[in-house]
């Protein structure tokens, strides 16, 4: 493969690695401000950007590898730290707000049990005036 060729694949490699960044930071936003529209399509991409990223012709090459410049290899290397960060986070947030869902589906549970059931009708009753 041509060095010229080489390099347009870290590119767009690390292109993809700052979108999906983007759009993890997109998805955490979404579940932050209740925006399912915007959680769906972000998590879209997301599915996109990781099929691509693993069908890419680029392999990683070795950290200590002469293959990457210095200055190429930290930038990667900042990246995939960063990403790395963004996807603890982003599960510490879709476990939190797992723990809200079950909450607030067992309040929802509950009051339907209590409020839900069938009630004996309301006695009808009449008003009269003594004079």
């Amino acid at each position: 493969m041509s060095q010229v060729n080489e390099k347009e694949l870290r590119e767009k490699h690390l292109v993809q690695v700052r979108t999906l960044c983007q759009q993890i930071s997109s998805a955490i936003s979404a579940i932050e401000r209740s925006d399912l529209g915007q959680l769906r399509a972000s998590v879209a991409a997301q599915e996109t950007l990781c099929q691509e990223i693993n069908s890419s012709d680029w392999e990683y090459p070795a950290l200590s590898s002469s293959k990457l410049p210095t200055s190429e290899q930290s930038t990667l290397i900042e990246e995939i730290r960063a990403l790395a960060q963004l996807n603890r986070l982003y599960g510490a947030v879709l476990r939190r707000s797992q723990r809200s869902c079950s909450l607030i589906a067992n309040l929802y549970h509950n009051f339907g049990r209590i409020y839900g059931k069938d009630r004996s009708p309301v006695e009808h009753h009449t008003w009269s005036c003594e004079g």
